[in-house]
C-alpha cells in the first residue's frame, strides 16, 4: 500500500504587535509527496518578517523545482537552508538590516521524513500520544540541556530560553547542522513549530491536544491554544503538521492509529 501525506498550517500573532513567523506547507497532488517549513524571524522592526518571508519564498521555489531533482530530502533541505541564508545576507548588505531567522524544515517521501534545523524552531515526532524531539537548538539552552545544567523542561522557563548560537542570516557562514531521517506509521505525524509553542506547551501538552483533537482542525487548535496560554505578553506561534495515510481506505486506518494511541496513553 502506497503512504499518501496530509498538510496542515496554522499561525497566531500572540501577543505581539506583528507577525514574524511564516509557516507553509506544500503537497503533490497524488499526495506522494509533502513538504511544510516553519521560520521564525528575529530582529524586530519588520526586519524578522522579511527574512523569515524569504524563507518561505525559496521554499516554495525549490518545492516548484523538487519533480526535477534527483536527490534525496538530505540534499534537498540543506540547498534551501544554504539558498535562504545567503539571500537573507544580502538583504542586511543592501537594506542595512539586522534580519535574521530561525528555520525547521522537514520533506516527507514515502513513508520516511527529512528533518532539518537551524535555530531553535524544532521539529517533533508524534507517536502513540507522544511526541519526541528531532531536532536540536542551536542555543545557550540547549548548551546547557547537553552539559546536564538543565532539563529538557527546564529550556522551556530558562532566561536564556531565547538566546540563540546560531540562526539565517550570518555572512560567516552556517555551521554544520544535521538532517535527520524518521519512519512514520499511520496515525503517526511529523509537528514542526516555532518556539512561541514549544515554550508555552509542555511536550505533554502537545501530545495531547494532538491525541484530543482529531479533525483536520487540530494543528490551529493547537496553536491557538499555546497563544492563549502564553497570554498578551506571548511570542508569535506557527506550526506544520504532516501526516501519512495509507492509500487504502485511509479513513479507517488513520482513525484506527489514533484510537490504539488513545488506548496506549
Amino acid at each position: 500500500m502506497s503512504v499518501r501525506w496530509m498538510t496542515s498550517v496554522a499561525m497566531d500573532r500572540g501577543g505581539r504587535p506583528t507577525q514574524e513567523d511564516n509557516a507553509v506547507a506544500f503537497s503533490a497532488p497524488d499526495g506522494s509527496i509533502a513538504f511544510g517549513v516553519v521560520a521564525d524571524g528575529l530582529g524586530g522592526h519588520g526586519d524578522g518578517e522579511l527574512a523569515s518571508s524569504i524563507v518561505v519564498k525559496t521554499a516554495e521555489r525549490f518545492w516548484k523545482a523538487l519533480p526535477g531533482r534527483d536527490d534525496n530530502g538530505n540534499g534537498l533541505l540543506r540547498d534551501i537552508i544554504d539558498s535562504a541564508n545567503d539571500q537573507i545576507v544580502s538583504l542586511q548588505q543592501t537594506r542595512d538590516t539586522g534580519a535574521r531567522t530561525t528555520i525547521c524544515c522537514a520533506l516527507a517521501r514515502g513513508n520516511e521524513v527529512d528533518i532539518a534545523s537551524v535555530g531553535d524552531s524544532r521539529g517533533y515526532w508524534y507517536s502513540h500520544s507522544e511526541v519526541t524531539r528531532l531536532t536540536r537548538d542551536h542555543s545557550v539552552t540547549e548548551m546547557l540541556l547537553a552539559t546536564g545544567a538543565i532539563s529538557e523542561e527546564g529550556m522551556r522557563t530558562h532566561p536564556d530560553s531565547s538566546r540563540l548560537t546560531q540562526s539565517l542570516g550570518t555572512d560567516e557562514g552556517l555551521k554544520p547542522f544535521t538532517v535527520r531521517r524518521q519512519v512514520l506509521r499511520a496515525g503517526e505525524a511529523i509537528l514542526l513549530c516555532s518556539d512561541g509553542l514549544w515554550q508555552s506547551l509542555s511536550n505533554l501538552e502537545i501530545a495531547d491536544r494532538l491525541a484530543s483533537d482529531t479533525s483536520g482542525g487540530r494543528v490551529a487548535s493547537l496553536v491557538r491554544h499555546a497563544a492563549e496560554v502564553a497570554g498578551a505578553a506571548g511570542d508569535n506561534v506557527s506550526a506544520v503538521l504532516l501526516e501519512p495515510f495509507s492509500e487504502s481506505r485511509p479513513g479507517v486506518l488513520g482513525g484506527l492509529g489514533r484510537m490504539l494511541s488513545r488506548l496506549r496513553s
